[in-house]
């Protein structure tokens, strides 16, 4: 049995070298493994217990979540939580979606109504998605999420293959409304992964689009009201391979954000920011193309030295080549290491998530795999690549999302700048853990973070200690002064907050969510946000 460590853990080591990758096959003491086949890999806290936990989604056979019981095992409960949909779910996100202080999860289904669950909050879901009018029934192959239009509140973009894509915008209310068409972000292609982020920094979410059989890649550029057009040709982003997974970081520490696919047979390819918006392919250059049929995907820096490396899950059905894990030179090249461990894994991969399950600062990996002759359902390859430093920081939003998805972090130490955003879902059928995870090598202490909410506000959170997990909410470090006395009784307070969420858009307490966690929504929650802004 693995013995988990503490939130607090503190490096064996001095940190600061290169390190082999040291991964250990965790699956069948975890209770994984499996004969199942599988799709859908996503990390989620169901039970919101500081331990992430994993929901796994099957070809007709029951999904799974698999509750992290902090001492390397897990234990299925998606049946006691009606969680377990036995269908084809090829992916699945799990966000707080009504900002209700709860995650929610919305189901991808190949050739079968997808699936929403609302969560609750007493330890059951109700399966909502038919009455709330966002079912489908298409090939879903992705889902992904983001706050388009910056009114607080996660809307879904749905890609289905070879058939119209959906999008919906949620009303606030714990409703939706097709915004498909209204949205102009249309494709009706080979559509295999997508991510939201935002590729020009002017403070919206933008949408990259992935698709197979040449067909080339979109880049909707949201225009600042959750509106789309089509841009990949002149930012140079329309890349036309058999494209499946996406993941998004920035490599080259400018602050702006850069792109990875995984294609089948025809190379991976890196697009690196022009520090504009407009992206210029350095695959070739980078060392990172493989020719495997890559799937899942992901940004992770395995070795915690400051640097994000990449690993790429391939489909061992149609190719022998090995999963590569590319770790990141510091010059934007990078050498495959790895060969010849567990992380080669001769499977038939699909869905990837990366999530530091143990709480040792590093990341660990979830792959799951179709079945196909020695296929594992289900592998988890703990990552004890120890000795460097680290940050952890989860972001919770009050006024933004309750997630914060779509928030930009900038981590400075003595050294070193480093800039990643927080992403619903990326890759392929996957959903990584929603905290952000900084490796810092030697480095002892971290000066900052700078935060860039959704909704505009820029904080700076000092002197955050090393290996640790932070929670970063959002307002708590902006203290409103006198001129926030808007009905100039002399204080900042509830009718003062209200006027000013107004000004953002937000009317009411309804707008602000449980942020006390009492089951309600009411002034105590505005109380409760008050504090944070330093009111009366």
């Amino acid at each position: 049995m693995k013995v988990l460590f503490t939130i607090g853990f503190v490096a064996l080591f001095g940190g600061g070298f290169a390190q082999a990758p040291n991964f250990i096959d965790g699956s069948e003491a975890a209770g994984m493994a499996g004969t199942s086949s599988n799709y859908a890999a996503a990390i989620v806290d169901i039970d919101q217990d500081g331990l992430e936990d994993i929901y796994i989604g099957s070809k007709n056979q029951p999904n799974k979540l698999y509750r992290n019981n902090g001492d390397g095992t897990f234990t299925d409960i998606a049946p006691e939580l009606g969680l377990d949909f036995a269908g084809n779910t090829y992916t699945s996100i799990w966000c707080d979606f009504d900002n209700d202080g709860d995650t929610d999860g919305y189901l991808g289904n190949f050739d079968a109504p997808n699936t929403f669950y609302r969560n609750l909050g007493n330890g059951l879901f109700a399966e909502e998605a038919t009455q709330l009018g966002i079912a489908g029934a298409g090939k879903t192959r992705c889902v992904t999420s983001a706050d388009v239009n910056n009114d607080g509140f996660l809307d879904i973009y749905v890609i289905n293959l070879s058939q119209h894509n959906e999008f919906y915008l949620s009303d606030g209310n714990g409703g939706y409304t097709d915004f498909y068409f209204a949205s102009g972000a249309t494709d009706a292609l080979i559509g295999m992964g997508a991510v939201f982020f935002d590729s020009d920094n002017d403070g919206d979410q933008d949408l990259y689009l992935t698709h197979d059989a040449y067909q080339a890649n979109k880049f909707y550029i949201n225009d600042g009201t959750g509106h789309f057009i089509n841009n990949a040709v002149a930012l140079g982003a329309d890349h036309a391979g058999e494209g499946m997974g996406v993941d998004v970081t920035d490599l080259d520490h400018d602050g702006w954000m850069d792109i990875y696919i995984a294609n089948n047979y025809d190379g991976n390819t890196l697009l690196m920011n022009n520090g504009d918006g407009s992206f210029t392919d350095y695959s070739g250059g980078a060392l990172i193309e493989d020719i495997g049929m890559g799937w899942g995907t992901a940004f992770t820096d395995f070795n915690l030295d400051g640097e994000k490396d990449i690993y790429v899950v391939n489909n061992h059905a149609f190719t022998s080549i090995i999963n590569p894990l590319f770790e990141n030179n510091g010059d934007t090249t990078f050498t495959q290491v790895g060969q010849g461990t567990i992380l080669d894994s001769p499977n038939t991969g699909a869905g990837f998530a990366v999530a530091d399950l143990d709480l040792n600062g590093t990341e660990d990996f979830v792959i799951a795999n179709a079945l196909n002759g020695t296929s594992v359902g289900v592998q988890l390859l703990w990552n004890e690549t120890l000795g460097n430093n680290w940050v952890n920081l989860k972001l919770q939003g009050t006024v933004s999302n309750r997630d914060a998805i779509g928030s930009r972090v900038t981590l400075y130490t003595a050294n070193t700048v480093q800039t990643d955003v927080v992403l619903s879902a990326s890759g392929y059928s996957q959903m990584n853990s929603l905290k952000l995870n900084f490796g810092l090598g030697a480095e002892t202490q971290a000066d900052s973070a700078v935060v860039r909410w959704p909704n505009g506000l820029v904080e700076t959170f000092e002197n955050l200690n090393i290996n640790q997990t932070h929670v970063l909410v959002e307002g708590s470090q902006t203290f409103i002064p006198l001129s926030g006395d808007f009905d100039e009784n002399m204080q900042f307070d509830v009718v003062d907050l209200l006027i000013l969420l107004g000004d953002l858009g937000c009317e009411g307490d309804a707008c602000i969510g449980d942020l006390n966690n009492d089951g309600a929504v009411n002034n105590t929650d505005l109380l409760f946000l008050l504090t944070l802004f330093g009111g009366a």
